[in-house]
């Protein structure tokens, strides 16, 4: 059981690494894909907030899944 339990930890440690890393890069293409947000229709100055504060979320994602695998 407890190895069950280490692997899951550890999948879910990669997921949050790896989606919250990758995301940092193509927060744009994952917002107009997945969400289904055009953010050219927001105007260019709430387009760059919003992509830098999701880009903040995904950074945060990275950290707490890199401080997880330390």
């Amino acid at each position: 059981m407890i190895r069950i339990t280490r692997l899951l930890t550890l999948v879910y440690v990669l997921a949050l690494t790896l989606v919250g890393g990758s995301g940092v890069f193509i927060a744009e293409w994952e917002l107009r894909h997945v969400f289904a947000l055009d953010t050219a229709a927001l105007g260019p100055s709430a387009e760059a907030t919003l992509l830098n504060q999701y880009r903040f979320l995904k950074a945060i994602e990275f950290a707490a899944g890199v401080a997880c695998l330390i």
